[in-house]
């Protein structure tokens, strides 16, 4: 029975030794890599596409706001080109400066007596 338990251990010590060398043993992998890694690409390609097209409407909407901000300052320039100057009428007294601006799209002059607007 002593001689049993004995080489029962040795046996035992024997396999760990050769767990320990081998950790991950001799056999086929368990793990389906194949199909992980097809997994993976398939995640990879469609968060791509997603991205892309995000990335392709961010331009279209920035393309979109600068033709909107070049007409905007087209329309502008040709109307401030066509349409007569401001007229800025200034009198000066001894004590005080008044200073009158007419505007095109107002009738009335604005008015300014410290001459800072």
């Amino acid at each position: 029975p002593i001689s049993m338990g004995t080489t029962c251990c040795f046996y035992g010590l024997d396999e760990i030794g050769a767990e320990l060398e081998q950790p991950f043993g001799v056999d086929p992998n368990d793990f389906p890599l194949i199909k992980m890694g097809n997994s993976l690409a398939d995640d990879l390609d469609c968060l791509l596409r997603t991205a892309n097209k995000q990335r392709v409407s961010r331009r279209h909407d920035l393309a979109e706001e600068v033709r909107h901000r070049e007409t905007m300052r087209s329309i502008r320039a040709h109307s401030v080109a066509s349409s007569p100057s401001n007229h800025v009428v200034g009198t000066t007294t001894s004590s005080t400066s008044t200073l009158s601006f007419y505007s095109p799209a107002v009738d009335s002059p604005m008015r300014s007596s410290s001459g800072v607007i």
